[in-house]
């Protein structure tokens, strides 16, 4: 059996059961523990799978959130050049919103000489980083501050945003699909996103292709409820084609 239907056969394998241990791919795939320890390898680091203690698990079940350490090594290339690409569309004299990702943080790096500039963002990197661009006002959103993300969320949160109106909010997703819209594991954060959404001119969706065609455990907004996404050069055709059927505005960046 060649090494691409291994991967396959693995990936179905976990869309069925969450997780499997290398013991038992052995014996369905009838190959060495050696074999199938390298194609879970080869799938982690296309971010297909998690690697665990003797097998591995589905990283696209609806649940699942890694904590953003995690996450920062992950599609940094893509994350970084969505970031840029995303920076191309915030005027001086803009008010905008930052939600809290690792890709967003990319978009901030690309900020830090516009004028005028107003950022509106719950994240406390973000905001770190922000605090010190000479010509930029930062308007930080405090609530209860969620561990191992580096963000404020909860009731305080979304009163915060209830009396502020933005001219773009550039918004982070774990999954994105054209019949589900885009949505996230965790309920504060989507009621987070959602008024964000909610409270501003433009949404901007900054998504990352290995989350398109994947779709988390709480729904933030359907497709029409947006306006714009930038995603990175691995999308599919198909995904790209499907996505732009829709009428909103899908942006590849290089």
């Amino acid at each position: 059996m060649y090494a691409q239907e291994r991967h396959q056969i693995i990936l179905e394998i976990l869309n069925k059961k969450q997780s499997v241990s290398v013991r038992e791919l052995c014996s369905l795939l009838n190959t060495s523990a050696t074999t199938i320890r390298n194609d879970l390898s080869i799938l982690e680091k296309k971010d297909l799978l998690d690697r665990t203690h003797g097998g591995a698990i589905n990283v696209f079940r609806s649940g699942f959130e890694r904590i953003t350490s995690d996450k920062v090594v992950k599609h940094k290339k893509e994350k970084e050049a969505i970031g840029k690409f995303a920076s191309t569309l915030v005027q001086d004299g803009d008010v905008i919103a930052v939600d809290t990702s690792t890709t967003t943080i990319e978009l901030i790096k690309n900020l830090r000489d516009k004028e005028r500039l107003t950022i509106v963002t719950n994240d406390l990197v973000i905001a770190t980083m922000v605090e010190h661009f000479p010509h930029v006002v930062l308007m930080f959103i405090g609530g209860i501050i969620r561990k191992g993300y580096n963000c404020a969320v909860g009731p305080q949160a979304i009163e915060a945003l209830s009396d502020i109106w933005v001219d773009k909010a550039f918004i982070a997703c774990n999954g994105f699909t054209v019949q589900y819209g885009i949505s996230t594991p965790n309920s504060d954060m989507a009621q987070y996103k959602k008024k964000l959404i909610e409270n501003s001119s433009q949404a901007i969706v900054l998504c990352d292709s290995s989350k398109i065609g994947h779709s988390s455990f709480i729904k933030v907004a359907s497709i029409d409820e947006l306006d714009h996404v930038v995603t990175d050069a691995e999308i599919s055709k198909e995904s790209y084609e499907e996505i732009e059927a829709t009428g909103l505005r899908i942006d590849i960046a290089h």
